[in-house]
């Protein structure tokens, strides 16, 4: 007897953004203070997405009858900077712009290879890596999984009332 192939949806997303998320939380904390120390300036480049627009996109998929196997990286509107992320988040918290330093890289390959040493650190060699190697992609393909374009981490913060 032979198995039909059934297609697989395979996402690579970029930062996640979820509200109840570690890392978005973590984010959220450092954007409200008012001094970003940035490793290396924070130029690495990212593109948040958001956690819903990965479960909606999913439920396309899986809704639509012509669904077939693809990879798609899983992006946000559009890229930017861990400095331009913490600024953004900052100012949809209706907060004054914050001052930046830019932590040498030596300093921060010190703390990531400390950071290896403790568990669930946010900083580790790993994550270093993954920084410079930045997480960006063209939105094309992610949009058309929502049917829609993707949200921009311009658009993540919505102030408690």
């Amino acid at each position: 007897m032979r198995i039909a192939a059934c297609p697989v949806l395979c996402l690579r997303p970029s930062v996640i953004y979820g509200e109840d998320g570690a890392s978005a939380q973590m984010f959220r904390q450092l954007a409200k203070l008012p001094l970003h120390a940035l490793a290396m300036g924070g130029e690495q480049t990212l593109q948040p997405v958001h956690i819903d627009d990965l479960g909606a996109a999913v439920v396309n998929w899986l809704a639509d009858q012509n669904a077939f196997s693809q990879t798609v990286s899983a992006v946000g509107a559009e890229p930017t900077t861990m400095r331009g992320m913490l600024d953004s988040y900052r100012a949809q918290f209706q907060l004054s712009p914050a001052y930046h330093l830019a932590m040498p890289r030596w300093m921060m390959f010190l703390m990531a290879k400390l950071g290896d040493f403790v568990p669930s650190s946010p900083l580790c060699s790993d994550t270093l890596t993954m920084m410079d190697a930045g997480n960006t992609a063209p939105s094309a393909d992610f949009a058309r999984l929502l049917n829609r374009p993707p949200r921009s981490f311009r658009t993540f913060i919505v102030p408690k009332n």
